[in-house]
């Protein structure tokens, strides 16, 4: 079960509850996992790996624009 945004991690980010019961999978919105959280994981962690990630893209992005 896949759940959009539980713990209000930023857009584009979801949360997957799908495989091993006792982990939780943070991915960003093309699917790449971005941490692995065990159950008893306080939300805060999870929304602070989401927001960390996110700022690391747009950095990336910035530094290494696209075609």
């Amino acid at each position: 079960m896949r759940e959009e945004n539980p713990s209000k991690v930023p857009a584009g980010y979801t949360l997957d509850l799908v495989g091993d019961p006792c982990v939780i999978v943070l991915r960003r919105g093309g699917g790449a996992i971005v941490a692995r959280f065990t159950r008893n994981v306080d939300p805060q962690e999870i929304r602070r790996a989401a927001e960390e990630d996110s700022a690391e893209e747009q950095r990336s992005a910035f530094v290494h624009p696209g075609p």
